[in-house]
């Protein structure tokens, strides 16, 4: 399957990232679009570094999380790493309006 799914992703242009991604397969910020096809193929069939992509999402500051999808599972995992986290389930278009209201009053103006 990665092999394949290697071969498809090859196929689309990736352009550099403004803001980082912090791919699970190494924990690391990326930027340089020529690294997302093969990390992408990579997270197919590597280990996920869940607490150290934790670690450093928290070293940039990072303390309010979004999870898209039915279910709580990684709400739950992050709870469990940093309590005072904010995080947000969106699900469905109610859940989606309720947590961008509740984003943009955590931004500054």
């Amino acid at each position: 399957a990665s092999e394949k799914f290697g071969e498809y992703v090859k196929s689309f242009n990736f352009q550099n990232a403004s803001i980082p991604v912090i791919t699970n397969i190494d924990a690391a910020l990326t930027t340089e679009g020529s690294q997302f096809a093969r990390k992408l193929q990579m997270q197919i069939k590597d280990s996920v570094r869940w607490s150290e992509t934790m670690r450093v999402m928290q070293a940039q500051g990072i303390d309010t999380y979004i999870e898209f999808g039915p279910g709580k599972v990684l709400t739950g995992m992050i709870k469990r790493f940093d309590r005072s986290a904010k995080v947000f389930n969106v699900f469905d278009k109610d859940s989606l309006l309720k947590t961008i209201e509740a984003v943009e009053e955590r931004v500054p103006a």
